[in-house]
């Protein structure tokens, strides 16, 4: 997952994925609400750019967003109540 505080080591991580030569490679941010920002689309990116030579490089921004229902509402916004 990429922040702030390591994206300037994209290169060297993918470096990393090279070795280990995974079948798909999913450039992450954190979207939901936590102690970090996200990066931007434009940053991601960047990123994606670092991992050219691997064949299947999704991105957080780029995947399809499925429309979800909680099995139960109430108690979805009871523990989630800025949703």
């Amino acid at each position: 997952m990429f922040i702030e505080a390591n994206k300037d080591h994209a290169s060297e991580i993918a470096e990393l994925v090279r070795q280990i030569s995974p079948y798909e490679v999913q450039i992450n941010t954190p979207l939901r609400p936590c102690a970090v920002r996200p990066l931007p689309p434009k940053s991601i990116a960047k990123i994606k750019h670092k991992f050219t030579n691997f064949e299947n490089v999704v991105t957080v921004y780029e995947a399809p967003k499925r429309k979800v229902m909680p099995l139960n509402l109430v108690e979805t916004l009871r523990r989630r109540p800025k949703l």
